[in-house]
């Protein structure tokens, strides 16, 4: 996956606002500074265990790439697994849900992605049958969906689903 999208490379913008809906309901702006020529990845999950390695490994190995990590912070999701990575000028981490779809189109309506990698999933089954299995549903079927209509919208280049089988 990592070959194919590395050798679609892009050359954008430099500079790109993004506005977003902070847990007390206010919006709050950040500016972040692109570098020229970079390709961008939208990374939808990235403070999870996997999302977050290939975080690390794209801006290692490429320095091409610039990244935005959109993840929600459940369970699954710890921000020190990308603490490391916050001063890095090629990457931003957005705090939001893709399930509510508003906050994801403006981050992708700001930051103009050229790929979409989505490691976002509710995954543990055991969850589903004692929590309840709304949150399964709205993130795997309603999530899903959302970024599947910004990919089209947006004319994203490649989407890639990484998951497992509850997906």
């Amino acid at each position: 996956v990592v070959v194919y999208l590395m050798s679609e490379l892009s050359r954008d913008l430099a500079v790109f606002v993004f506005a977003s809906t902070n847990d007390n309901g206010r919006d709050h702006i950040l500016y972040k500074n692109v570098p020229k020529n970079t390709v961008k990845i939208f990374v939808v999950g990235g403070c999870g265990f996997i999302g977050s390695n290939f975080i690390r490994m794209m801006l290692t190995k490429h320095p091409d790439v610039s990244i935005l990590n959109f993840d929600k912070l459940t369970y699954s999701g710890n921000p020190d697994n990308v603490r490391d990575l916050s001063k890095n000028s090629r990457y931003t981490f957005v705090k939001g849900d893709v399930v509510r779809q508003a906050s994801i189109k403006k981050a992708f309506k700001a930051f103009k992605p050229d790929y979409l990698i989505n490691f976002a999933a509710e995954t543990h089954v055991d969850k589903s049958i004692h929590v309840g299995s709304k949150e399964f549903v709205l993130t795997n079927v309603m999530g899903i969906f959302n970024l599947l209509e910004l990919v089209r919208e947006f004319g994203v280049k490649n989407y890639v689903q990484v998951s497992t089988d509850e997906v």
